[in-house]
């Protein structure tokens, strides 16, 4: 019986997967004293959410940034979020977020690849999709 936290993935879409594994709130609070490229990739994220929504300029100063940096789990929906304590994974490409639950369940199973990282490779890494109407 299919897992019911797949849904509508395709085992064979997440078999062999490498993912990124990271750890909440540490790996945020090294990008933001070394501004690596994990640090510009949310400073760059909540840049647009300010132009495009023409407020919360106070949140683009010093480390609060952060708070516009949450994922949600893509199996269980569960939130990943880089300013708590939670230890979670990623692709490559950052499209897709797993918990360290989920992690546990199916990383075995479908012979995921883990990889310890320090900073992410920016150019792999796709900016999210930022859409809305100002009210």
């Amino acid at each position: 019986m299919k897992d019911w936290r797949l849904g509508c993935i395709t085992e064979e879409s997440i078999k062999n997967l490498k993912v990124l594994h990271i750890k909440f709130p540490d790996f945020w609070q090294k990008s933001y004293n070394s501004k690596n490229n994990f640090y510009y990739y949310i400073f760059n994220e909540a840049a647009r959410h300010v132009k495009l929504f023409g407020k919360y300029e106070e949140y683009l100063s010093d480390d609060r940034c952060v708070k516009f940096f949450h994922r949600n789990c893509n199996f269980c929906m569960n939130p990943i979020s880089a300013d708590t304590n939670i230890d979670c994974y990623c692709t490559e490409d950052g499209m897709t977020w797993i918990c360290s639950d989920c992690f546990t369940d199916f990383a075995q199973k479908y012979d995921w690849k883990t990889e310890e990282i320090n900073d992410i490779v920016v150019k792999n890494f796709i900016p999210l999709e930022i859409s809305g109407t100002v009210e």
